[in-house]
């Protein structure tokens, strides 16, 4: 709806582009807000604001002179908060220059996106005992003819500021329903407390995929697999260990599984992870030949070597007593080992 104002010098048409779905007044007078619109009455210039979104006002301002240019300043006053106002128009004053017979469009902007005002109403400090949250707030542009020292007031506009929740569930409900503004902030309590739970079960694969799930769930998803906790993992490698841990099972025991377990762990390329067997042949008797590789006695069977081959700036973020509790964990019960570190350039 358009609002329109004119004097000698200019004239001013107000269009709020948002407004609210049901009458923001009380209920007493519904039925005389109700019977202007049937008869396309005058209707009071509203401009709705929600929180998280952003609102505006085009204001549009008409020289009426013929001969002369006009600098003008405009400035919105009202009883809201002036964080609410776009940046232009939050200052004290906004300028701007007029020819003659011209006409200029401003865009006022009330802005509730930051994260303080998106959740306006659920701050538990908007309102104190014994207080009245206001929703409602009475607002006027001020336009001044700029001439230096001495700017009179040449033009001026009403309008008021209702500030309201959106609510989805006005969708759900017959359409008389929504000619009462009540009901849509009575049915946005109910729709804060059931669409987290709804959320959730729409994008319930996320919780469950180690990769995207909350912090929170992580206990969960380890005890799930049968992941120790005890370990203290960063919570990007523990992503990673949880989501490959039927893996690792699956490969418990042999030289590749614990070639995979390490490579997760210290994030070293497999070219830098050696696991070397030894098949030295012991004393034999029978077919035995002396030779090179013959040992008589004191062999060492089912014995490997893991040697870890990082650069030099990365071995001191590797944890030895971490890294060997890994390789008790992973190795056959009756195999030994050795663990070397060989750092490079």
């Amino acid at each position: 709806m358009t609002i329109a104002f004119s004097s000698q010098l200019i004239q001013i048409n107000l269009t709020p582009m948002q407004m609210p779905e049901g009458y923001p007044g009380s209920t007493n007078n519904q039925r005389d807000w109700q019977a202007s619109k049937a008869n396309d009455g005058p209707e009071p210039h509203r401009l709705r604001v929600t929180p998280g979104e952003c609102s505006q006002l085009l204001l549009q301002i008409k020289n009426n002179q013929h001969d002369r240019s006009l600098n003008l300043k405009a400035r919105v006053v009202g009883d809201f908060p002036r964080e609410w106002l776009g940046d232009r128009y939050r200052a004290e004053m906004a300028t701007f220059e007029l020819s003659a017979d011209s006409s200029a469009i401003e865009q006022i902007s009330f802005n509730l996106t930051e994260p303080a005002l998106a959740n306006l109403f659920e701050n538990r400090s908007a309102i104190s005992e014994k207080s009245v949250f206001q929703i409602d707030y009475p607002a006027q542009i001020l336009i001044y003819l700029d001439e230096g020292e001495n700017s009179p007031l040449v033009g001026s506009v009403e309008f008021l500021v209702h500030l309201r929740p959106r609510s989805l569930y006005l969708d759900f409900v017959p359409a008389i329903y929504r000619e009462v503004d009540f009901i849509g902030r009575f049915l946005k309590v109910f729709e804060q407390s059931f669409e987290p739970a709804v959320d959730i079960l729409q994008t319930l694969w996320a919780y469950l995929d180690p990769n995207t799930a909350p912090s929170q769930m992580l206990p969960f998803l380890a005890y799930w697999v049968g992941w120790p906790g005890q370990v203290p993992w960063d919570e990007l490698k523990q992503r990673q260990l949880i989501r490959r841990a039927l893996e690792i099972y699956r490969w418990r025991g042999t030289q590749r599984g614990l070639q995979l377990y390490l490579h997760l762990y210290t994030g070293l390329p497999d070219s830098q992870i050696h696991i070397e067997e030894s098949f030295n042949r012991t004393f034999e008797l029978g077919q035995s030949q002396l030779g090179p590789s013959t040992i008589l006695g004191n062999g060492r069977p089912y014995h490997f070597c893991v040697r870890l081959t990082p650069p030099r700036d990365k071995l001191n973020s590797l944890d030895e007593n971490l890294i060997r509790t890994i390789i008790e964990q992973e190795k056959p019960a009756f195999c030994t080992y050795d663990l070397r570190f060989d750092a490079t350039a």
